[in-house]
């Protein structure tokens, strides 16, 4: 797993792990109140995470998703489990403009649309122009 890791983010081999990716690690896992196998099936699926700085970039996003959304620390848990990539994402300029899109084209309620995240996470990711229209 971690050859896995390290081919996906070279930049691992020059990170030191107890100041920067510990501290990141632990901070998500007890954000998020993350199992060990929880966390671990995050970075495999996305190893930069490790690289980020958890109140700077972590937090940041999801809190923000977290209030726009109106997601209970719970279901916050589940879209960051089902698509973790939303943490090398910046809230307002790339998540809100996508869920806005999503919002204003399909004509969805705030709730409708949180209903849609909770079952799609993945529609966050979309490019409006490229795959909604």
């Amino acid at each position: 797993e971690m050859r896995k890791m390290v081919s996906k983010n070279p930049a691992l081999l020059g990170s030191n792990f107890e100041t920067n990716t510990k501290p990141t690690l632990d901070a998500t896992r007890e954000y998020l109140d993350l199992s060990e196998e929880e966390l671990r099936k995050i970075v495999l699926r996305i190893p930069s995470l490790v690289n980020y700085n958890f109140e700077r970039n972590i937090l940041r996003t999801l809190l923000a998703l977290q209030e726009h959304l109106e997601l209970s620390d719970a279901e916050l848990k589940k879209v960051m489990i089902r698509m973790p990539s939303i943490v090398g994402m910046r809230f307002d300029d790339n998540l809100k403009p996508t869920l806005d899109a999503i919002q204003n084209h399909l004509n969805l309620s705030k709730s409708e649309l949180r209903k849609m995240v909770l079952i799609i996470p993945a529609v966050m990711a979309y490019s409006f122009d490229n795959n909604i229209q």
